[in-house]
């Protein structure tokens, strides 16, 4: 079904797509980061809400799909809105993308600028996903707001942006300033995801990024932090990520904690029970411990693989 509602000054013609199997409802829009985070976030297919955000576009649209709404621009159309911005603040802008998309061509190409500057040019292909982009000093400094504007590249179309937001950045904590690693080392980027900060909603939240060993099964495998300054550290949380249904990850058979002492990893000592359970996060706690890193050692399922989507140190 798709929904519609026009402005004196926006242009909604209809055209074909064929969106992501996956839909994601506005709570887990929401979900992604505390409300005490966001300065401010449009409300897709709110007419009023994007209107007071001063909504502009040629060639845009609104499409619901499972009461899901999502703004596309059709060929070389663009749409933009203008969100608030605090000043001396550390800001970041979250996009959320429904997903879908077709091949690997310049179909779906698209630029993200903020004030006409750009920060990103992406191709929307694959699964949903949020993006989150650095809003620096030079972006946003003595403005109370900013202009973040899609445009499609020429011939290409804009698909799928259900949900934009300014937030403030996180405050860095021993995991987010460590530098992870793992067995799976060519996959750096991807373990990176585990100390981004960025809340999970389920273990299968197909929008929040995650790490996973796949295809490793029935075997140990490691991911570690490497932290910025040595620490005394008592505790971690890991949300284990699962994609039952998608692909060939579970929850994993049991874990270890281990500490860097003098360059060798050892047990921490009196560990609690290490959960491995879904849709949450899994707390173990541990004698207090001075080291420069922490490593876990998980073993998977007998015949699937895991992964993570976050990892907490205290």
């Amino acid at each position: 079904m798709v929904k519609k509602w026009s402005a004196s000054h926006s242009v909604f013609p209809l055209f074909a797509f064929s969106l992501s199997a996956f839909i994601f409802n506005l709570s887990a829009f929401v979900a992604h980061s505390a409300e005490s985070r966001i300065v401010d976030s449009i409300l897709i297919g709110n007419e009023q809400n994007e209107l007071q955000h001063q909504f502009k576009s040629e060639g845009s649209e609104i499409r619901t799909t499972n009461n899901q709404a999502f703004r596309f621009a059709t060929t070389n159309g663009w749409f933009s809105w203008e969100l608030k911005v605090l000043p001396d603040v550390a800001q970041e802008l979250a996009i959320d993308f429904g997903g879908g998309g077709g091949g690997r061509g310049t179909t779906n190409l698209v630029e993200i600028t903020v004030d006409g500057s750009r920060v990103a040019n992406l191709r929307l292909v694959g699964t949903p996903r949020q993006q989150i982009y650095p809003l620096t000093n030079a972006l946003v400094n003595g403005k109370s707001a900013v202009t973040v504007k899609f445009q499609a590249a020429p011939g290409s179309r804009v698909l799928g942006v259900s949900g934009v937001r300014v937030e403030k950045r996180p405050a860095p904590t021993i995991a987010s300033t460590s530098v992870a690693s793992s067995t799976r080392t060519t996959y750096q980027y991807i373990v990176n995801v585990i100390n981004d900060q960025r809340e999970a909603t389920s273990s299968g939240d197909q929008l929040k990024a995650h790490f996973d060993w796949w295809p490793a099964r029935n075997t140990n495998q490691w991911v570690q932090y490497d932290f910025a300054k040595p620490a005394r550290v008592s505790a971690v949380e890991v949300y284990w990520f699962d994609d039952t249904g998608r692909g060939d990850c579970r929850m994993p058979k049991s874990w270890e904690i281990l500490s860097r002492q003098n360059g060798e990893w050892k047990p921490v000592t009196n560990p609690s029970a290490r959960g491995c359970e879904p849709n949450q996060y899994n707390r173990a706690t541990f004698d207090p411990v001075e080291t420069d890193g922490l490593r876990l050692d998980v073993r998977m399922p007998d015949t699937h693989s895991a992964g993570i989507l976050q990892w907490r140190v205290e």
